[in-house]
């Protein structure tokens, strides 16, 4: 991925999450010294495919803790009344507008759609393979490391 797409998605997604969750993210070039991406941790994954000239799909890696911060924020509802549910349709909800925000400035004409948003929870998740993806845009959060991929598929 090029230096102007990756400054692109770090500007959209900046964008959405201080916006819409009061999250602030922190673009990375690299994983952090103390950040070790070998032990296994809680997280939520949201993916929704787009359909262009080529299909693609954007995956976000959450944090389980961050996820349930962000479901917080955006929901209005305390932390303790949110569950597993809730949690997975907001980070649904998160991807969707990451995704239509960012198709909104490569798309100006709108002739890119979207699919329906897909949600995981991924209790132990290594993430080495995942930053070690060139495609891969890592973002630091006071909740942990929050990656973003990009993925293409062959075919409309």
């Amino acid at each position: 991925m090029d230096e102007k797409m990756k400054r692109l998605i770090f500007e959209t997604m900046s964008e959405v999450f201080e916006t819409m969750f009061f999250v602030f993210l922190e673009p990375l070039r690299s994983v952090p010294a103390d950040c070790n991406v070998q032990t296994p941790k809680p997280y939520v994954a949201a993916q929704v495919e787009f359909f262009c000239d080529s299909t693609g799909f954007v995956r976000i890696y959450f944090p389980l803790v961050l996820a349930q911060n962000i479901t917080s924020n955006f929901l209005g509802v305390d932390a303790s009344e949110i569950d597993l549910k809730r949690i997975k349709d907001a980070m649904g909800e998160t991807v969707n507008m990451v995704m239509g925000s960012l198709l909104g400035k490569l798309d100006p004409h709108g002739q890119c759609t979207l699919g329906i948003p897909e949600t995981a929870e991924i209790p132990l998740l290594t993430l080495k393979t995942i930053v070690d993806n060139p495609k891969t845009c890592l973002f630091n959060t006071e909740h942990g490391l929050l990656l973003t991929v990009f993925g293409e598929r062959s075919g409309k």
